[in-house]
């Protein structure tokens, strides 16, 4: 579970579940942990070799510092064992390692066996059969092993027992059910009270499931129970209703959380600013923002972004920079989230200059931008006629190890389409496809668009059957896109050419495709041409 717990019986580490060991020093048996495949099976044959009262504790030993990192082996282990010097102990190990190897049929078997040893259970035990069935969906057959075969066994389930089942219905988004168990737990007059753990893992369902009320109203109800909750907690409902925007209910847990005693951590600060920042009221985030400061709080790079991601998209990438200074400056190492949402700003304001530096910065630096970085800045440079730089900087991340996808190779060949490069754009095309790449809608659209423009029917028609070729639907709405575009840029003639081609090719046109080429004669004071197509 988590070490929020407190008393209680405790399971071996990563799931391998067993009793609690006493602490007491070691006599005799192997000087090392038995931690891989060989030296545990060494260890084991001595072991097995000796007898005494302390031979099944060292047995176990073995198997618990196997069990973590080799699951299998542990099992391998155990079926090597007399069934004499197993306890609940070593049980629990072997059923904790069958669910971990994913093998839920002989981790049953295995408790089937331990049933028969007349050895008196306890809930610790059902623990790795109930997670088992929870983490394949299977929380209805948990729900019928805790609540009905535990107590028949003469085990209650415990609090970790409850909570495996919380969290498996809220993991189903089944949140409503187990708000209903730990209402059950409540009233069950004290004998297995929630705790916090229980309380925030059906706070969190809730929350994922977006019922902020009723999230809301489990906390007062914790509150009034006794159950004090913690900053995990707190943090989980101010940050979804920091994301619902609901400032002043966020606001008001946050002044509630620190009257109870409890310090918020970075997680609560930075869901609090982003909450202010996405409602538009930077003035409040920066108040959060010193506070935090003010309260020891280290800010880290998911704050700083969160108020530069502010700053750029409301054109203040200057005052963004002066943050992302700041963040370096204090040791932090910006991430390519930190290094995209200034990139973005840059790009929002035509910051040509500011992109090329930090882009710059952000290579030497050894982090690599990712696709979407780089087709921001190509089609940054595209939208203000920066041909050259666009092309140099797709050719950079070739250098740098990143291969182009098709969204890049779009960007780059919408640019060189614009400015009537159509031998390069072909040339570009025929390289995506050597590379492996399926040319999208998008990429045919740009192409074929530009080649009408150029007059080159040919490749036009040739694109559309390769289109058909690739099943991709060629159909009205495709060409009415191209012919409108055509005819707003006075191309009437190249978008007469395509509603040709695209009879030609057995597609027929409709009401639409003749009112853009009539709007697109009259635009162009073709008014004859206009009234013949009318009247046909």
């Amino acid at each position: 579970m988590s070490s929020r717990r407190s008393g209680g019986s405790a399971l071996v580490r990563d799931g391998a579940s067993g009793l609690k060991r006493k602490k007491k020093k070691k006599q005799g048996g192997t000087k090392r942990s038995a931690t891989n495949p060989e030296d545990a099976h060494q260890a084991f044959d001595r072991l097995l070799q000796r007898s005494g009262r302390n031979s099944t504790y060292r047995l176990n030993r073995v198997l618990s510092d196997v069990a973590p990192h080799s699951p299998a082996v542990a099992i391998s282990l155990f079926n090597r064992m007399p069934r004499a010097n197993a306890n609940l102990w070593t049980y629990g190990i072997v059923i904790g390692c069958c669910r971990r190897v994913g093998r839920l049929d002989l981790a049953f078997a295995t408790f089937a066996r331990l049933i028969t040893t007349g050895l008196r259970m306890c809930p610790i035990l059902f623990s790795p059969l109930l997670k088992g069935l929870c983490d394949r969906k299977r929380t209805s057959e948990a729900m019928d092993i805790a609540l009905r075969r535990m107590p028949e066994l003469g085990c209650k389930p415990d609090v970790f027992s409850y909570t495996i089942l919380l969290k498996g219905l809220c993991h189903e988004r089944n949140s409503q059910q187990a708000l209903d168990l730990l209402h059950i737990m409540a009233d069950r007059r004290g004998s297995c009270p929630p705790d916090v753990v229980s309380y925030t893992t059906v706070i969190n369902g809730l929350l994922r499931e977006g019922q902020l009320d009723k999230a809301y109203c489990l906390l007062d109800t914790m509150l009034d129970r006794g159950t004090s909750p913690d900053v995990m907690t707190y943090s989980s409902i101010i940050a979804a209703l920091s994301k619902a925007r609901a400032m002043d209910k966020a606001t008001e847990v946050f002044t509630r959380m620190i009257k109870n005693g409890v310090m918020p951590d970075c997680i609560t600060y930075t869901s609090l600013v982003h909450g202010y920042c996405s409602s538009g009221k930077p003035m409040e985030a920066i108040g959060i923002f010193k506070k935090m400061c003010g309260a020891g709080v280290e800010p880290d790079v998911v704050t700083y972004t969160s108020l530069m991601d502010y700053l750029c998209k409301n054109g203040k990438s200057s005052e963004g920079r002066k943050i992302f200074d700041s963040l370096v400056k204090r040791g932090h190492k910006p991430d390519s989230t930190t290094y995209g949402t200034l990139l973005h700003g840059y790009a929002t304001e035509g910051a040509l200059v500011e992109i090329h530096d930090l882009l710059d910065s952000m290579i030497q630096k050894g982090m690599q931008p990712n696709h979407h970085i780089v087709n921001m800045i190509i089609g940054t440079y595209g939208k203000y006629e920066k041909v050259d730089e666009a092309l140099l900087v797709f050719s950079k991340m070739r250098q740098q190890g990143l291969k182009p996808d098709i969204v890049n190779y779009g960007t780059v060949i919408d640019i060189l389409c614009t400015v009537g490069r159509m031998d390069d754009a072909m040339s570009e095309f025929d390289r995506l496809k050597s590379e492996g790449l399926a040319p999208n809608i998008v990429v045919f659209t740009t192409l074929i668009h530009g080649l009408c423009t150029c007059a080159k029917w040919d490749k036009v028609e040739e694109l559309a059957f390769e289109m058909i070729d690739r099943g991709i639907c060629l159909d009205t709405v495709f060409f009415n896109a191209i012919m409108d575009s055509l005819c707003k840029k006075g191309k009437v003639i190249e978008a007469k050419n395509l509603f040709d081609l695209m009879v030609h090719i057995g597609i027929e046109p409709n009401v639409i495709t003749y009112n853009t080429l009539i709007n697109g004669y009259c635009l162009d004071g073709k008014m004859d041409e206009a009234m013949k197509l009318f009247e046909g």
